[in-house]
């Protein structure tokens, strides 16, 4: 596979899901993919559903992990 990005500036990708949602069977393989062609990013699974509840408890993950380059 051609990458059409230069190694090292792909883009960073977060992606989470609930271990209750019912689209993980999808995320799942989307990360296999992902990790299959050494795509760098970070996977995590948690507690919940596909929910606004989910995403409100978790937004403030998403900000400081997308905000942490901002830091250096």
């Amino acid at each position: 596979m051609d990458a059409p990005h230069p190694a090292g500036q792909l883009p960073a990708l977060y992606l989470d899901i609930g271990n209750k949602d019912r689209y993980l069977p999808s995320a799942t393989e989307f990360e296999g993919l992902l990790t299959r062609y050494q795509v760098p990013h970070t996977w995590l699974i948690n507690q919940g559903i596909h929910n606004e509840d989910y995403w409100q408890a978790h937004v403030e993950e998403y900000l400081r992990w997308y905000t942490q380059p901002w830091k250096k």
